[in-house]
Protein backbone atom coordinates (compact mmCIF):
# COMPACT_ATOMS: atom_id res chain seq x y z
CA UNK A 1 0.00 0.00 0.00
CA UNK A 2 1.08 3.15 -0.94
CA UNK A 3 0.42 6.16 1.30
CA UNK A 4 0.36 10.01 1.01
CA UNK A 5 0.20 12.54 3.64
CA UNK A 6 -2.14 15.53 2.67
CA UNK A 7 -1.80 18.82 4.55
CA UNK A 8 -4.94 21.03 3.41
CA UNK A 9 -4.79 25.20 3.52
CA UNK A 10 -2.64 25.21 6.38
CA UNK A 11 -2.30 28.95 5.33
CA UNK A 12 -1.88 32.27 7.10
CA UNK A 13 -5.27 33.33 6.55
CA UNK A 14 -6.83 30.19 8.34
CA UNK A 15 -5.19 31.81 11.85
CA UNK A 16 -7.19 35.52 11.35
CA UNK A 17 -9.33 34.18 14.19
CA UNK A 18 -8.86 31.89 16.73
CA UNK A 19 -8.93 28.19 16.05
CA UNK A 20 -9.18 25.49 18.45
CA UNK A 21 -5.69 24.11 19.47
CA UNK A 22 -4.19 25.65 16.61
CA UNK A 23 -0.30 25.46 18.22
CA UNK A 24 -1.12 22.06 19.13
CA UNK A 25 -2.28 21.13 15.52
CA UNK A 26 0.50 22.70 13.48
CA UNK A 27 3.00 21.34 15.97
CA UNK A 28 1.26 17.67 15.16
CA UNK A 29 1.36 18.29 11.47
CA UNK A 30 4.76 19.69 11.51
CA UNK A 31 5.46 16.03 13.29
CA UNK A 32 3.38 14.26 10.59
CA UNK A 33 5.42 15.46 8.23
CA UNK A 34 8.65 15.30 9.24
CA UNK A 35 7.92 11.60 9.78
CA UNK A 36 6.55 11.41 6.15
CA UNK A 37 9.78 12.87 5.19
CA UNK A 38 11.90 10.38 6.99
CA UNK A 39 9.85 7.55 5.58
CA UNK A 40 10.14 8.90 2.09
CA UNK A 41 6.19 9.60 1.87
CA UNK A 42 5.08 11.81 -0.56
CA UNK A 43 3.96 15.57 0.99
CA UNK A 44 0.69 16.99 -0.59
CA UNK A 45 -0.02 20.78 0.76
CA UNK A 46 -3.10 22.01 -0.95
CA UNK A 47 -3.22 25.81 -0.92
CA UNK A 48 -6.65 27.50 -1.52
CA UNK A 49 -6.39 30.25 -4.15
CA UNK A 50 -9.51 33.00 -3.61
CA UNK A 51 -10.11 35.89 -5.29
CA UNK A 52 -8.27 38.91 -5.55
CA UNK A 53 -10.21 41.08 -2.88
CA UNK A 54 -10.03 37.88 -0.44
CA UNK A 55 -7.96 36.87 2.54
CA UNK A 56 -6.86 33.81 0.35
CA UNK A 57 -5.44 36.03 -2.94
CA UNK A 58 -2.36 34.22 -4.58
CA UNK A 59 0.57 36.29 -3.29
CA UNK A 60 -1.15 38.08 -0.53
CA UNK A 61 0.27 37.58 3.35
CA UNK A 62 -2.80 34.90 4.07
CA UNK A 63 -2.38 33.26 1.21
CA UNK A 64 1.15 31.79 2.36
CA UNK A 65 1.91 28.87 4.39
CA UNK A 66 2.05 29.23 8.00
CA UNK A 67 6.03 29.39 8.44
CA UNK A 68 6.14 25.98 10.12
CA UNK A 69 4.32 24.13 7.53
CA UNK A 70 6.07 25.67 4.66
CA UNK A 71 6.50 22.90 2.19
CA UNK A 72 10.16 21.99 1.04
CA UNK A 73 11.90 20.85 -1.83
CA UNK A 74 10.34 17.70 -3.11
CA UNK A 75 6.73 18.17 -1.41
CA UNK A 76 3.61 18.48 -3.81
CA UNK A 77 1.67 22.24 -4.34
CA UNK A 78 -1.79 21.69 -5.10
CA UNK A 79 -3.96 24.82 -5.64
CA UNK A 80 -7.33 24.70 -5.27
CA UNK A 81 -10.23 27.10 -5.61
CA UNK A 82 -13.26 25.23 -4.20
CA UNK A 83 -13.96 23.26 -0.55
CA UNK A 84 -12.56 19.75 -1.77
CA UNK A 85 -9.00 19.26 -2.54
CA UNK A 86 -10.05 16.98 -5.55
CA UNK A 87 -12.61 19.23 -7.36
CA UNK A 88 -11.23 21.10 -9.91
CA UNK A 89 -7.57 20.04 -9.69
CA UNK A 90 -5.06 17.36 -10.45
CA UNK A 91 -4.46 15.98 -7.18
CA UNK A 92 -6.45 12.79 -8.43
CA UNK A 93 -4.03 12.33 -11.48
CA UNK A 94 -0.76 13.28 -8.92
CA UNK A 95 -1.49 10.33 -6.48
CA UNK A 96 -2.83 7.95 -9.20
CA UNK A 97 0.69 8.92 -10.74
CA UNK A 98 2.61 7.97 -7.58
CA UNK A 99 0.78 4.64 -7.09
CA UNK A 100 -0.98 6.20 -4.02
CA UNK A 101 -4.36 4.50 -2.53
CA UNK A 102 -3.73 5.77 1.02
CA UNK A 103 -3.94 9.31 2.28
CA UNK A 104 -3.81 10.88 5.99
CA UNK A 105 -5.67 13.66 6.19
CA UNK A 106 -4.80 17.06 8.10
CA UNK A 107 -5.54 20.68 8.02
CA UNK A 108 -7.94 23.24 8.25
CA UNK A 109 -11.24 23.55 8.23
CA UNK A 110 -12.80 20.85 9.60
CA UNK A 111 -16.08 21.21 8.44
CA UNK A 112 -15.58 22.53 4.91
CA UNK A 113 -12.15 21.41 3.54
CA UNK A 114 -11.24 18.70 5.41
CA UNK A 115 -15.11 17.62 5.06
CA UNK A 116 -14.70 18.15 1.26
CA UNK A 117 -11.17 15.76 1.17
CA UNK A 118 -12.37 12.75 2.94
CA UNK A 119 -15.73 12.30 1.22
CA UNK A 120 -14.03 13.24 -1.97
CA UNK A 121 -10.98 10.45 -1.26
CA UNK A 122 -13.84 7.74 -0.45
CA UNK A 123 -15.57 8.75 -3.37
CA UNK A 124 -12.08 8.03 -5.53
CA UNK A 125 -11.68 4.50 -3.17
CA UNK A 126 -8.29 5.94 -1.36
CA UNK A 127 -7.89 4.61 1.90
CA UNK A 128 -8.42 7.57 4.00
CA UNK A 129 -6.90 8.32 7.77
CA UNK A 130 -8.37 11.40 9.11
CA UNK A 131 -5.93 12.36 11.72
CA UNK A 132 -8.62 13.23 14.27
CA UNK A 133 -6.23 15.79 16.71
CA UNK A 134 -4.41 17.29 13.65
CA UNK A 135 -7.14 19.36 12.17
CA UNK A 136 -9.34 22.48 13.37
CA UNK A 137 -11.55 25.14 12.93
CA UNK A 138 -13.27 27.84 14.90
CA UNK A 139 -16.00 28.47 16.65
CA UNK A 140 -19.59 29.41 14.47
CA UNK A 141 -22.88 30.98 15.91
CA UNK A 142 -23.80 27.43 16.78
CA UNK A 143 -21.16 25.04 17.74
CA UNK A 144 -17.90 25.33 19.25
CA UNK A 145 -14.97 24.09 17.54
CA UNK A 146 -14.35 21.47 19.67
CA UNK A 147 -17.81 20.69 18.70
CA UNK A 148 -17.61 20.53 15.52
CA UNK A 149 -14.22 18.57 15.55
CA UNK A 150 -15.95 15.37 16.99
CA UNK A 151 -19.10 15.97 15.36
CA UNK A 152 -17.11 15.34 11.98
CA UNK A 153 -14.32 12.70 13.65
CA UNK A 154 -17.51 10.45 14.50
CA UNK A 155 -19.75 11.02 11.05
CA UNK A 156 -16.64 10.76 8.70
CA UNK A 157 -15.28 7.67 10.99
CA UNK A 158 -18.65 6.01 10.16
CA UNK A 159 -17.96 5.35 6.75
CA UNK A 160 -15.71 7.16 5.00
CA UNK A 161 -12.29 7.27 6.44
CA UNK A 162 -10.69 5.80 9.46
CA UNK A 163 -9.73 8.32 12.36
CA UNK A 164 -6.72 8.07 14.50
CA UNK A 165 -4.57 10.35 16.47
CA UNK A 166 -1.35 11.86 15.14
CA UNK A 167 0.89 9.90 17.49
CA UNK A 168 -0.75 6.48 16.00
CA UNK A 169 -0.39 7.15 12.47
CA UNK A 170 1.63 4.60 10.43
CA UNK A 171 3.83 5.83 7.23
Amino acid sequence: MSTALLVIDMQMAQFARPVHDGDGVVARIAGLIGRARASNVPVFHVQHAGPEDSPFAPGSAGWQFHPLLVPAPGDAIVAKQHGSAFHGTDLHIRLVARRVNRLVITGMKTQYCIDGACRGAAALDYQAVLVGDAHTTADNDILDARQIIAHHNKTLGDGYVSVCAAADVIF
